[in-house]
């Protein structure tokens, strides 16, 4: 069986188990969210003209007071609980011209919703999906929380502009203040990650010598991430994803640092089924 031929079969299954468990397509509604006006610090509700229920990020102090707080390079990351919480977050950057919710981003937020099961799935933006697709996910995944960002145009002095970059720094910083599991609209989960949830961090190889930020699983303010944050100080916008793959495992990072990064192999990426589990020093 082709890669292309399994993959449609798993597609086809969560579709199907989904609607026997009561997801109901293209049925739309008016969204209600159970939650309090601010469901994070710096997550706060807002109300558009339209009356369109969102919320809104604004950064707060503890961001940069968590951020400053010294590496402990020497400590284990592997604890005896789970230190991982139940969020997930997705980003959605792109601009007009890509702003249609296609039927691949539906299938992963259906996976997510499946086998991940979040309390809250934050979904990052700064315009909003359009399409009929679009209308199902809202209709169809109550966890789904809109949050309004402004993409970044710095970042640690260095200016941000390319999309695909300002979605790279917002996804860290999302994953490093709150914690949780990022995820790629590209990605398809299959099964849960709770295994990975005693890990500080966990990441897939985009490159033998580069790791992939398509998927990530953290703790909040987990060491690996600040340091890997802080090294967007030398970013140059112009070049392709260096930030977001070589330079967190590359010799610029700081060294030596003990940390041990659970590591999903693959192929590629995170777009090829993960089939087996190692630890890595990164």
């Amino acid at each position: 069986m082709t890669y292309l031929s399994l993959l449609t079969l798993v597609v086809l299954l969560i579709i199907a188990n989904t609607m026997e468990t009561g997801v109901k397509l293209g049925m739309l509604r008016t969204r209600e969210f159970d939650v309090t006006d601010c469901i994070y610090p710096g997550i706060c509700r807002a109300m558009t003209k339209d009356e369109t229920e969102y919320f809104r990020y604004n950064r707060q102090q503890t961001f940069f007071s968590n951020l400053s707080v010294p590496v402990e390079y020497n400590r284990t990351t592997l604890h005896d609980h789970s230190v991982v919480p139940n969020i997930v977050h997705i980003t959605w950057y792109g601009g007009p011209k890509r702003n249609t919710f296609l039927f691949h981003h539906f299938v992963s937020l259906l996976a997510i919703h499946k086998f991940l099961k979040p309390k809250v799935i934050l979904f990052w933006f700064d315009l909003l999906p359009e399409g009929v697709y679009w209308d199902q996910a809202t209709d169809g995944f109550p966890e789904i929380v809109l949050v309004y960002r402004a993409p970044p145009t710095t970042i640690l002095g260095q200016e941000v502009h390319v999309p695909e970059h300002q979605s790279d720094v917002i996804r860290i910083e999302a994953v490093m203040e709150f914690g949780g599991i990022y995820m790629d609209l590209d990605a398809l989960v299959v099964q849960p990650f709770s295994a990975l949830y005693q890990y500080e961090v966990t990441m897939g190889y985009e490159t033998p010598d580069g790791l992939c930020n398509g998927i990530i699983v953290a703790r909040p303010w987990a060491d690996f991430l600040k340091i890997w944050y802080e090294e967007y100080k030398t970013l140059d916008d112009s070049v392709w994803g260096y930030h977001s793959a070589t330079r967190n495992t590359g010799p610029e990072v700081p060294k030596p640092h003990k940390h041990r990064t659970p590591v999903l192999e693959s192929p590629k990426s995170g777009r090829k089924f993960w089939t087996s589990l190692r630890k890595r020093v990164v």
